[in-house]
């Protein structure tokens, strides 16, 4: 994000943004809370839409226009349509995370930061599904299968592997491209972070992470942690 801006543009990154303050929100008075919320910007104000199980609201106007306020240098309050859907539930569900070398984590990247502001000022934004999740509505877990993938990557284990980890605490991985036996792969894998999900989860502290740093790519993600190498690496 421009902190420069004369005008009010905004892209996809900023809409990331306002749905990580919107969740952030969300699970300061529940960090249990499920929610997947999307954040449209159409050249003049933003929509949020999506669901949670949360029924308390709050003034999503004020946080946003109160951080803008102090990040941008000529900021100008924006007006926002709240469509949230409050009392439902969301449980994301999807069978595999798919990671590949130098690729799998997460990054904005590709957002379009570098197009003319003034040419795209009427092009509706739309922010990623990933920032709009609540913790327990899959990121969570997203997140450690990152961590997991990222151990095998580095480990030169695979250059790519699918990773699902089930509410029984049970990892399924596969591999297009094993350097290694696949069994051994998966015993190691097993024997590192099998049954202990919970534990692992506890020690990666998402709930305390400021997915901020992660839209600014400042790095030091608790999922890029690798704290099993040892084990990956004794063959």
């Amino acid at each position: 994000m421009n902190i420069k801006k004369n005008t009010n543009y905004f892209t996809t990154e900023d809409c990331n943004l306002v749905a990580t303050l919107i969740i952030d929100e969300l699970q300061k008075s529940n960090p249990n809370v499920l929610a997947q919320i999307y954040v449209t910007w159409v050249g003049k104000f933003f929509i949020i839409n999506g669901t949670t199980d949360s029924i308390n609201t709050f003034d999503i106007s004020e946080v946003v226009n109160n951080y803008f306020e102090t990040a941008l240098d000529d900021f100008h309050p924006v007006n926002i349509i709240d469509l949230i859907s409050y009392g439902e539930g969301y449980q994301k569900t999807e069978p595999y995370n798919t990671f590949k070398k130098d690729s799998f984590h997460y990054s904005t990247s590709d957002s379009p930061l570098s197009l003319d502001f003034w040419f795209y000022k009427d092009k509706p934004y739309t922010s990623d599904e990933f920032y709009g999740l609540s913790l327990k509505s899959g990121k969570s877990i997203e997140l450690l299968s990152a961590k997991i993938a990222h151990h095998i990557l580095s480990a030169n284990y695979a250059n790519d592997v699918k990773v699902f980890v089930n509410d029984d605490q049970t990892i399924h991985v596969s591999s297009k491209s094993w350097m290694v036996k696949e069994d051994f792969a998966l015993n190691v894998v097993d024997a590192c972070f099998g049954g202990r999900i919970e534990e692992e989860l506890k020690n990666m502290d998402l709930i305390n992470f400021n997915f901020r740093k992660l839209i600014r790519e400042e790095g030091g993600y608790p999922w890029m942690v690798r704290d099993h190498m040892k084990d990956f690496t004794m063959i």
